[in-house]
């Protein structure tokens, strides 16, 4: 599962702009866009191979290299348990890990009774797209919000293109939380999933991540996986069939 979430990220990540290149055992990805998801390195993994390929120490200075011609801050997105040395190198090269979080995957079918009111919308119209990212923007407490303008272009193409599925969850007129859904060949990621700060622990984001679940099976996904930010989240994620199958890091180069 954790090297189909690689191919996954490979696949559903790259845009035309994109500019990709392999580092001997290491893939670098950077984008005219500063957003860190589009900037990134991670291990290589050979097709229908369990066993990812040796990394070699220059091959993480070269990264940090061509990082630097791009003017891009050096940073690596992997599962931990697919390069289990890998860590131990990029602290030894003035690396700080910045996020662990639980790798979940979605294994069995549950139900689940939505709150009194709730509802879930799909985009229809660009205000569609303002008010989820808007209502997205108060859940994480962005502070100052992203910037909105940046963001909008691509997600609309991505609305457009079906490779990206925005959720918005109402409770009756009122948005109230949002989810998407990373669509994949044969695969889903749930991201975003989050509640503004007066609707939480009402159910709210159970249900529209069980929703979330049911639109990626729809979609043809044989693999839905999602990252967990926080113990509570965690908890609410395996009431609704989900299960811990690894650790997602990000390492960032220290300034």
């Amino acid at each position: 599962m954790l090297h189909a979430i690689i191919k996954h990220n490979e696949q559903t990540r790259t845009r035309p702009d994109t500019r990709r290149e392999q580092v001997g055992s290491l893939a670098v990805m950077t984008h005219p866009s500063a957003r860190s998801h589009l900037n990134y390195a991670w291990p290589m993994v050979a097709d229908g191979s369990k066993v990812t390929v040796h990394i070699d120490r220059a091959d993480i200075m070269e990264v940090i290299r061509y990082f630097r011609e791009a003017n891009r801050r050096p940073r690596f997105e992997f599962p931990a348990q697919i390069a289990p040395m890998l860590g131990l190198l990029l602290d030894q090269h003035g690396f700080t890990e910045t996020r662990r979080m639980p790798l979940m995957a979605w294994l069995w079918p549950t139900s689940l009774t939505a709150p009194r009111g709730f509802t879930l919308r799909t985009l229809q119209t660009p205000d569609d797209l303002h008010t989820h990212l808007a209502i997205s923007d108060a859940g994480f407490d962005h502070e100052p919000p992203d910037n909105v303008d940046e963001r909008f272009a691509p997600l609309w193409q991505d609305h457009l293109d079906q490779r990206r599925l925005f959720l918005t969850g109402h409770l009756g007129d009122e948005p109230v939380a949002t989810a998407q859904v990373i669509v994949g060949s044969s695969s889903a990621e749930i991201i975003n999933v989050t509640t503004i700060p007066a609707h939480r622990r009402k159910g709210v984001a159970a249900a529209l991540t069980l929703e979330a679940v049911q639109r990626a099976r729809a979609s043809g996904a044989e693999l839905i996986f999602l990252s967990s930010a926080t113990d509570e989240a965690t908890r609410v994620y395996r009431r609704i069939g989900f299960q811990e199958i690894g650790l997602f890091t990000h390492w960032v180069l220290n300034s």
